[in-house]
């Protein structure tokens, strides 16, 4: 079951420049660190009342990054926390009708998962660990 909208996450093709523009443009203000690992860099962000439901990521892989006009990969997508990931992946595969793009990534704070929708849309799934 989901238990809550993590962040939604932009994909940037400038990672430095958009940075920038939301934090002196729009006024978000980081939260935590960058984080630069195997799959890019990565930011969150948040509002002046501490709201950090927004993310910055400039993926390694250069086919995930959109091109200008946004058409190789969607340029954001809802990211949602589940409370067991390996289960909640186990029962959409047995309903047989939720197209999974990846294996489920295994990092040290987090696990996640991407899926896609009947009409394609991109979605997350994500498992913080303890």
């Amino acid at each position: 079951m989901i238990r809550s909208l993590v962040f939604i996450e932009i994909v940037v093709n400038n990672f430095d420049m958009m940075l920038e523009w939301y934090t002196s443009i729009l006024g978000f203000r980081l939260k935590g660190e960058i984080v630069s690992n195997e799959d890019g860099h990565w930011c969150q962000l948040m509002t002046s009342d501490g709201d950090g439901h927004l993310a910055l990521w400039k993926p390694s892989d250069p086919s995930k990054t959109p091109d200008p006009s946004g058409k190789i990969r969607p340029s954001f997508f809802p990211i949602f926390e589940v409370q067991d990931l390996c289960s909640f992946v186990g029962r959409l595969k047995a309903s047989g009708g939720v197209e999974m793009l990846e294996f489920i990534r295994e990092r040290v704070e987090y696990r996640v998962m991407t899926i896609v929708d009947p009409e394609k849309n991109q979605l997350q799934l994500y498992e913080k660990r303890t």
